[in-house]
């Protein structure tokens, strides 16, 4: 298929209603055929089909592609292209995630920048980025603002001219970008900081939102949610529902993917401005659903943020065994299928109840006592931090790429987090550790310290995974096979305890 099809392809796939995942998952696979093709295409050519793939919910492939060819250019000794590349590239990537050689890329990129006046006119993007990966990924705020107005105040003093001969964004739209992001960031802090400071937070916000000039119909929607959610939050609700209503007519068949769903999580933030909680938590599940429907992960990634701060400011949030707290732990693993439907909820209860059955026996030949509670969520929630990660990636019928592996594997620390935010720290550590071994094979950290109860829910849900029968691209194997597998990972990949209890429970009919 030539790129000329795949573009053609894309465009149509942009252009219907209803996304066709079956379609779509065998043209990005075109894509990535694409990719590893050593002949390199015309400029304008890949940014056609990055734009496309980020539109349709693939923005990690969009990434690659940008990537490869940035790394193609750089060979060729053309350091400007390269870099205004590699810019395109890691903002496609920060839609999506956030991963350590991203992070060590970036940061090598602005070091390199600052040391060669000519790259000059990059430092602003790439300031830029950094700010937004500490805004969005990290949470350091106060870092974020600093380097955001740093972008601003270098962005003074590149010519327009430089700027439109290399393609990169406009100045002016990059001034909306920063100011939109530093708004943001002062409603984060102010949801973040005692009662008594939230005033002058939002009073820095206001400030900004005067010099937010919108100057196309994007800017103007943005502008506009901005303006509703300075009132939601400064309990100007009947101006917010005002305006809320209006902002429905804005909407277009050419805008819904982008904005749809950021009216109905304003729609939601209201909803919890107004303490009415269970109101509030069903209105942004919608808003997820849809962005999930729609392919926008950063929005995803905000609407999940707000799920989980909604909930850990819940009066149920500490009581997730009660019976008001089951119905939201259920909701967050119909979620869950709803991302990753080739394990999904069944493996998630399937794992807690294993674990549940060796914390059983590892206390039997062991005689200790284990955090039975603290297992038993951490089974439940293991994969939690799934919901992050964009769904092609999740649902992706062939092995995945370097980079999307490393993506996948930042999903136990997003999961700790998680747990964190909703009070349980022991539950995150586990979590957290649940694809380690203790020879240090595992990820994220290859840690070889791991507590029992960490190991009892790592290999429950080795085990469970490796006899589903839902993946697609891996066959399933019988309890048999995994029990042959696993007998030599005594004292090796797991605690002799943590396998022998594994074996005892199978031979038991409870596994």
């Amino acid at each position: 298929m030539t790129e000329e099809n795949i573009i053609s392809k894309l465009e149509n796939l942009i252009s219907l209603k209803e996304l066709d995942d079956d379609n779509t998952k065998a043209l990005i696979h075109e894509i990535e055929k694409l990719i590893d093709r050593r002949h390199r295409k015309a400029l304008p050519v890949i940014l056609k089909l990055s734009f496309h793939l980020e539109r349709l919910g693939a923005p990690i492939t969009a990434y690659e592609i940008l990537y490869k060819e940035a790394i193609a250019r750089k060979k060729r000794n053309k350091k400007k292209e390269y870099f205004k590349l590699l810019y395109l590239a890691l903002k496609a990537m920060s839609m999506a995630s956030f991963t350590p050689f991203v992070e060590r890329l970036l940061l090598e990129s602005i070091e390199e920048i600052k040391k060669n006046s000519d790259l000059s006119v990059f430092l602003p993007y790439y300031l830029t980025l950094d700010a937004f990966y500490h805004h969005i990924y990290m949470f350091s705020y106060e870092v974020a603002i600093v380097e955001y107005l740093t972008a601003k105040e270098f962005l003074n003093f590149i010519r327009d001219e430089e700027i439109n001969e290399l393609g990169l964004p406009p100045k002016r739209k990059m001034e909306f970008y920063i100011t939109e992001n530093i708004i943001d960031l002062y409603f984060r802090l102010r949801d973040n900081i005692p009662e008594y400071r939230k005033e002058e937070m939002l009073s820095e916000a206001q400030k900004h939102l005067k010099n937010l000039d919108a100057k196309d119909e994007e800017e103007y929607i943005q502008a506009f949610l901005k303006r509703i959610e300075f009132h939601i939050l400064s309990h100007n609700y009947k101006i917010a529902e005002e305006l809320l209503n209006e902002g429905k007519n804005y909407i277009s068949a050419q805008n819904e993917r982008s904005f749809k769903p950021c009216f109905k999580r304003l729609e939601a933030r209201l909803l919890r401005e107004q303490n009415k909680y269970y109101n509030a938590y069903s209105r942004f599940v919608d808003a997820l659903q849809e962005s999930i429907y729609y392919g926008n992960n950063f929005l995803e990634k905000l609407i999940l943020d707000d799920i989980f701060n909604l909930i850990s400011k819940m009066p149920a949030r500490g009581q997730l065994f009660s019976s008001e707290g089951e119905v939201f732990l259920n909701s967050m693993l119909n979620l869950l299928r709803a991302k990753d439907f080739y394990l999904g909820v069944d493996h998630s209860h399937e794992v807690a109840q294993l674990s549940v059955h060796l914390t059983g026996e590892v206390e039997k030949i062991t005689g200790k006592e284990i955090d039975l509670d603290s297992i038993y969520m951490a089974g439940l929630l293991h994969d939690i931090g799934k919901l992050y990660i964009p769904w092609f990636i999740l649902t992706k019928p062939t092995s995945l790429r370097p980079i999307e592996w490393e993506v996948i594997q930042s999903h136990p620390l997003i999961g700790a987090q998680v747990a964190l935010k909703l009070g349980y720290p022991k539950v995150a550590e586990i979590i957290e550790g649940h694809h380690e071994r203790i020879d240090g094979s595992g990820y994220p950290y290859g840690k070889k310290n791991l507590s029992l109860e960490t190991q009892i829910v790592a290999l429950a849900d080795l085990f469970q995974a490796a006899i589903t029968p839902s993946r697609i691209y891996k066959k399933p194997k019988t309890k048999e096979e995994v029990l042959e597998e696993i007998k030599d990972y005594g004292g090796r990949k797991f605690d002799a305890v943590v396998v022998q209890a594994l074996f005892n429970v199978v031979r038991e009919g409870k596994g």
